[in-house]
């Protein structure tokens, strides 16, 4: 979703964390993997997003610490694809008109 091959900020982790997840719920060695992020990164970011309302542990789910996207989750998601967008136009010289 985002660049690679550079240190990702954490707009961008987030942002990949919730794509991610954007496909159902996942298990938080899913998302590890998935986003390419270290054991402790993943739990300090699950924490934010869990405290922010961006994602939720659904109750229904069999599986240990499962996690999925909240609606709230995937308009930041959105938000983050606008920002990133316009910052792409804005780095190759294209039209700014902001959606």
């Amino acid at each position: 979703m985002f660049q690679t091959g550079s240190r990702r900020s954490s707009v961008q982790i987030i942002g990949d964390t919730l794509n991610f997840l954007r496909l159902g719920a996942a298990e938080r060695t899913e998302i590890m993997n998935s986003v390419n992020i270290s054991h402790n990164q993943t739990d300090k970011y699950i924490a934010v997003l869990l405290e922010l309302g961006f994602l939720s542990t659904p109750m229904e789910e069999s599986r240990p610490s499962c996690y999925r996207v909240t609606e709230k989750g995937l308009n930041l998601l959105r938000e983050i694809e606008n920002v990133q967008a316009l910052l792409s136009k804005c780095a190759t010289g294209g039209n700014l008109n902001y959606p």
